[in-house]
C-alpha cells in the first residue's frame, strides 16, 4: 500500500512537472509571436513615414534639406 502511494505521489509530480514545462513553452512562443507583431508593425510604421518623407509632392523634406543653403552654426 506505501509503495503504490509513493507511486501515485510520484506521477503526480511527474505529470504537474509536465505540465508546467508545457505551459512555459507556449508563454515562450506566445511572447515571441508578440514581439514579432510589434517589431514588424513598427517596421510598417517606419518604412510608411520614410516612403511619405521621400517621395510627398512638394519634393519631401529630404529636397528640401538637400537644397538649403548653408547656414554657419552660430
Amino acid at each position: 500500500m506505501q509503495s503504490s502511494m509513493g507511486m501515485l505521489d510520484f506521477s503526480a509530480l511527474i505529470v504537474g512537472g509536465g505540465n508546467k514545462f508545457v505551459f512555459s513553452i507556449g508563454n515562450s512562443i506566445l511572447s515571441g509571436a508578440a514581439e514579432l507583431f510589434n517589431f514588424v508593425s513598427q517596421l510598417m510604421v517606419f518604412s510608411w513615414v520614410m516612403y511619405i518623407l521621400i517621395t510627398s509632392e512638394s519634393g519631401g523634406k529630404t529636397e528640401q534639406f538637400i537644397h538649403a543653403p548653408d547656414q554657419p552654426i552660430r
